[in-house]
């Protein structure tokens, strides 16, 4: 197996890593728009200007890729939380700067509106591969600045982001105040994925990350997990996340992910709090981690009352219920790689960054934080990616 390997610690001396190698893998912290590159200070004539914000977090993503000898052509997929959707498409278009014109027609694309600290406009998350994997586009990006669709890296597909207002294969549109709009928007969303999925050939059930976002509230999360499971047979065998991220013009939801490449065998850890959800996927030499809440027994899953709206209590359980999942899955919190950190506070980052190094100490993983309309009760929420051990 790979062995972890900081490249980059934190430009702003946090004391966590910027850039982490595992094997050809490569994850990235946060990179917030509203900082200065050069600097890391707040640059305060950014206000109102997220094009010149994106510039800025996606120059950091490549200037740390090349201060590790590399470049900004090994960015895979990027996750964009942002203050708003209407500039999405603006916002990839400068990726040809940053990502090469090569790089950035193999690379994938996941966003969606969260809660931002003061007037950043976007926080971007990326991962990557080195280049002596091989990259092969299944579905192109529909023209230059965009993302592509579906991509072939390894021992992975990566799957854009994709909304659910239009069947690919019947043309129906279901918009956002159709009757029982949302489950036939999700419907249509894994229909889309089916129609990338179809031209590996591989099957849905090969995913091992799916991310939703939703244009309303927390009983969408609910609805989601529903409708996922009747369409799995019951179960959900891939790690998520489900989060409420506000507006998504046309579409009830977002949704994009990982899957194994076909060859590639995935095992599936099931959660002790409902045993038809994933907790942890492991294929190849990784580990999946699911959405995991602070407010949940690390060894049942079951709510504990006492920690609702303990957003300092749910930091360390949430901590808890990682290490939890991970020993349940075969590994360790010292080789998790990359944790992503969903607040319903904002600005508690920087207390529950602290937190994270008291449990990680020296190995520590990147970290992204956004916030978001959590579910009733929960104040922080946990995804990441681990190495297998």
């Amino acid at each position: 197996m790979a062995e972890k390997e900081i490249l980059l610690w934190d430009e702003r001396g946090r004391g966590f890593p910027a850039l982490v190698r595992y094997g050809p893998h490569l994850f990235l912290s946060g990179s917030d728009g509203y900082r200065d590159p050069a600097t890391e200070e707040l640059d305060f004539s950014l206000i109102y200007k997220p094009i010149e914000q994106c510039h800025n977090a996606f120059s950091r993503i490549r200037r740390r890729l090349e201060r590790a000898g590399m470049t900004g052509d090994c960015v895979m997929r990027v996750l964009h939380f942002t203050s708003g959707q209407e500039w999405s498409l603006k916002r990839m278009a400068v990726w040809p700067d940053y990502f090469g014109e090569v790089g950035h027609s193999e690379a994938i694309a996941w966003g969606a509106q969260a809660k931002m600290a003061d007037f950043n406009a976007i926080t971007a998350m990326a991962i990557g591969l080195t280049r002596d994997v091989p990259r092969h586009v299944v579905v192109p990006q529909p023209r230059r600045g965009q993302s592509a669709r579906l991509v072939r890296a390894g021992d992975f597909l990566y799957a854009f982001g994709v909304g659910g207002y239009t069947n690919p294969f019947t043309g129906e549109e279901v918009p956002i105040d159709a009757p029982d709009a949302f489950r036939r928007q999700h419907f249509n969303n894994f229909e889309t994925l089916r129609s990338f999925m179809d031209e590996v050939p591989a099957p849905l059930s090969d995913f091992v990350r799916l991310d939703a976002g939703f244009r309303r509230n927390v009983e969408d999360a609910r609805a989601f997990r529903a409708c996922t499971k009747e369409l799995f047979g019951g179960r959900i065998p891939f790690a998520h996340f489900a989060l409420p991220l506000g507006e998504l013009a046309n579409r009830l939801i977002q949704l994009g992910g990982v899957a194994v490449a076909p060859g590639v065998d995935k095992e599936v850890y099931w959660s002790p709090g409902d045993p038809d959800m994933a907790e942890t996927v492991r294929a190849g030499d990784l580990v999946f981690v699911s959405s995991l809440a602070g407010n949940r027994d690390p060894e049942s899953g079951a709510v504990v009352r006492e920690l609702c709206a303990d957003k300092r209590g749910q930091a360390h359980q949430a901590l808890r219920c990682l290490a939890a999942a991970l020993t349940r899955a075969g590994t360790d919190m010292d080789r998790m790689l990359s944790l992503e950190v969903y607040l319903r506070d904002i600005y508690f980052e920087d207390e529950f960054i602290e937190a994270a190094k008291d449990v990680f100490g020296s190995d520590c993983p990147v970290i992204g934080v956004a916030g978001a309309e959590l579910e009733e009760g929960i104040e922080v929420q946990l995804v990441g990616v681990a190495g297998a051990s």
